[in-house]
Order: structure tokens, then sequence, then C-alpha cells
């Protein structure tokens, strides 16, 4: 777990026990002895927390909310009873994300960071001495890893994205390896412009220098990544996020996956998906492409599968059952509103079969 802070100093308002309800709801707590108030409040539409006058403010869970939302709680800390001012959050390292940029990489001034193992909590540990130990027999391995110790981080499509040109000039469209620092580094590596490919169908087998080149700055981007991870997480794991469905052509196969630096040594876990095979209901596709033909070999102890959850005539439940059946080991449902809006119940149920012998 890592705490990050906004460091104004700390209202000192003391401690209570009344409570008030608003609207019906508990949403406020009132401090006796001072009358000061603490308010409870949702984060997702975070414009709503403007107008208020803070001494402090606290987040659990950094890492789920919008960086909007700790920004305008920022701005509200204005309070001129407040002897000091202080915002601060708890979270679970997830990656890369905003909160990692904000207070772990930038050091803004004015912002602290404590990054804390989990069994660092001697206070839980004096209470609960086998805490950790339960968890670890309750979660498996790798959501032990990512969730209590914090170790797990994920390349999530780590890809040169192609979108075929529409003729209308949108900026996203067309191939993507042409920016300025790319085309430099081709330049100067190999004496030459890099080719310009206007589609995905290009043969790789007739531009070695390209296809040679462009997987290796994706695995060079990631290499780089995990060497400094673990120059201070030195336990810290690794999975890369692959999407099948968008790689289908031999050009997109050879310039989206360097073959020599994502393998079942290099990495922890290869995690695959492919939406567009399950949104278009074809589980032929879907099953093919999870085994991997023509890619480093990964056991299944190494492998995951992202299933794309759908209506009920798409065929996500029997990818899934897919995925375990081969023994993977992990199978993620994506995502947790489309489960809850549509209603299914977990565990899936498993498919029924019947065999019957006909004949003598």
């Amino acid at each position: 777990m890592e705490r990050g802070s906004r460091r104004q100093g700390v209202d000192d308002s003391s401690v209570g026990h009344a409570a008030q309800g608003s609207g019906g709801s508990r949403r406020a707590l009132v401090m006796k002895e001072t009358r000061s108030k603490i308010l409870f409040r949702a984060v997702e539409e975070f414009e709503r927390l403007r107008g208020s006058n803070l001494a402090w403010f606290g987040l659990d869970e950094l890492t789920y909310a919008q960086e909007e939302a700790w920004l305008r709680l920022e701005g509200r800390l204005r309070d001129p009873k407040a002897s000091r001012l202080c915002g601060f959050a708890v979270w679970t390292p997830k990656g890369y994300d905003w909160v990692y940029e904000r207070f772990v990489a930038a050091h803004i001034q004015g912002y602290e960071v404590v990054a804390a193992q989990a069994f660092e909590n001697r206070h839980l540990l004096e209470r609960v001495p086998d805490y950790y130990e339960r968890l670890k027999s309750s979660y498996d391995a790798r959501f032990y890893q990512q969730e209590v110790l914090g170790q797990y981080l994920q390349f999530g499509e780590v890809q040169w994205w192609y979108f075929p040109n529409d003729g209308l000039g949108h900026p996203f469209s067309g191939m993507p390896f042409y920016d300025a620092w790319t085309a430099g580094q081709f330049l100067t590596l190999y004496g030459r412009a890099m080719t310009v490919f206007t589609d995905n169908t290009a043969d790789p087998a007739s531009y070695p220098d390209e296809a040679a080149f462009l997987p290796a700055v994706i695995g060079d981007f990631t290499d780089a990544i995990m060497t400094f991870v673990r120059a201070t997480y030195a336990d810290a794991r690794f999975e890369v996020l692959y999407p099948l469905d968008v790689n289908q052509t031999s050009f997109n196969r050879a310039v989206n996956y360097p073959s020599s630096q994502w393998t079942a040594t290099t990495l922890d876990c290869l995690k695959t998906e492919a939406f567009g095979f399950t949104l278009q209901r074809n589980l032929e596709k879907s099953e093919q492409s999870m085994l991997l033909s023509g890619f480093p070999a990964f056991p299944a102890a190494q492998r995951s599968q992202l299933v794309g959850v759908g209506d009920a005539t798409t065929a996500w439940a029997q990818e899934a059952q897919f995925a375990e059946g081969r023994g993977f080991e992990s199978v993620v449902l994506f995502a947790l509103d489309q489960m809850c809006l549509v209603g299914y119940a977990l565990p899936l149920a498993k498919p029924f079969r019947r065999s019957i012998m006909m004949g003598s």
C-alpha cells in the first residue's frame, strides 16, 4: 500500500461522537466539542465537489478515482478557520497511472508519498497475527501479489495501433510509425527513411529492417520499465495484455510482438484478449487465437484470458470455459459493470453435457 498527501498542514479538530443525517441518510459526522463537521461524499461526479471550504480531505483507494476528483478536492482546501490544511489518500499500486505520475514520478513540491509493504502494518498484526497468511490461502497467487503485496504490473496493449484511413483526415487513422522520434531512430540505425506503409497487409518478409526495428521499440520500452521498477521492487511481477483480434495480419503480428523479449522467461504472464471475435460471435476464432500458433510458447500456468462479457447471444461464456479448460492461470471477465447490469450470476454455470451409447 502507498499513501500520498498534499501537505499544507493538518486540521486539529477534536473528536466527538454525535452524528447527524442529511436527507434521511447519514452523510455527515459532527464533532461535539468543536462543532467541526466531516462530510462523506462519493467522488465519481467530481464537479459536485465544488463549493465547499475544507480543512482537510481523505480518499481511500485513490487509483479507482479520477485525477479530476483529487484536483477538485485540493482546490477546496481553503477553510479560514483551520490552522493547517491537508489532503491525503491511500491506494494499492496499479502500474503507471495518474496516481504514480503525480505522487511518485513527478516529485511535485508540497507532495509526499510513503511506500509501505503489507507486513509493515504492525498494528494489524498485533491483533490478527495470521492476517496475511489467511489472505494468501484465500486469494489466488496473482491476486495476492497484486492486491496484498502490490507486486503485479501489467503492460496493457503496448501496440502500434492501426486504424484504416477513412479519407476524412482524422488524426488517429493510418499507420502510427512516423512520429519524429521513431522516424529519427530508424534513420540513424539504418541510414534511410522508413518505408511508408499505407495499410497493414504488407508482407513483413519483404521489409526485414522494419520488421526487426518496430517490435524492438516495444520490447525495449517494456524492458526499460521492468528494469526501473525492479530497482525498487525486486519481486515485482509483470504481464502483457496482448489483443489477438487486431493482430490477425502477418504484418501486425510481426511489428506488435517482440518475440525475443516477451517470453515465458521474461514475463510472468501473457494475458490475451479478442473482444472483436467475441462480439462477432465467432467462437472458432476465439478458440484458435488462444492457441497462439507462431508465438513463443507459454505454459498454461503463465497464461490468462481476458473475456469481454456480452449479452446472451455472444459466446463469451463458452470462451471463458475454453480458457479454463486449458488450465490457464486465470480467466478475467471484463467488466464488473457488465456483469452487474445484465445480472449474471457467479460462479459461471458449467455447460450441460450428456453422452449415451447407441448400438451394441
